[in-house]
């Protein structure tokens, strides 16, 4: 992986012009909405996006599998900390068992990650495809605080999904709307 900062809107260093490519993208919307339908999204703890649209069609993203991917990886996790703590209690070498452990931390993040936004970029396309040029988010205000626990704050991430299909929709030139759904 490489990771590279940038500053998006600054003049390049003049000792380094030679380093910069040149040129703009001025819009990230790839397609043009194909209708004016609208859906309505409510996000949950067991089921990761249930849609309607005014077409009628109904769509239910399930969290099962997430779930099952984060308990797994979680599992081995603690197995592989549970094996580090007890070497290095006793004085045994250690760093190998870290290194597993924190390889079964990394592989949790980025799979649940990427199921999450394979299910988004799904929806997305499959809403472009009935015509929708709106997107109505019911965005689960106060969940953390209220009903507090793994699935809400670990493995969702609301507010990260949100982002993540705000990010997708404008790419198919679809406007989203995030509605509080404690009023």
């Amino acid at each position: 992986y490489a990771h590279i900062p940038v500053n998006v809107g600054a003049p390049p260093p003049a000792a380094k012009k030679w380093v910069y490519i040149n040129g703009e993208r001025d819009r990230v919307q790839l397609h043009e909405p194909r209708g004016r339908e609208k859906a309505f999204i409510d996000l949950g703890v067991n089921n990761l996006f249930a849609c309607v649209t005014t077409t009628g069609r109904a769509l239910l993203y399930r969290g099962g599998p997430i779930k099952a991917e984060y308990e797994y990886w979680s599992r081995e996790a603690s197995i592989w900390q549970s094996v580090r703590d007890r070497c290095r209690n006793h004085g045994l070498p250690w760093e190998r068992w870290h290194r597993l452990y924190l390889r079964a931390v990394e592989k949790r993040t980025r799979r649940t990650r990427n199921l999450k936004r394979a299910a988004v970029r799904h929806l997305v396309r499959l809403l472009w495809e009935e015509g929708v040029d709106t997107i109505f988010v019911g965005y689960p205000y106060m969940i953390a605080q209220e009903n507090g626990g793994k699935w809400a704050t670990n493995v969702w991430g609301y507010r990260q999904t949100i982002s993540w299909l705000a990010e997708v929709a404008q790419e198919y030139g679809i406007r989203v709307f995030i509605v509080d759904e404690s009023k």
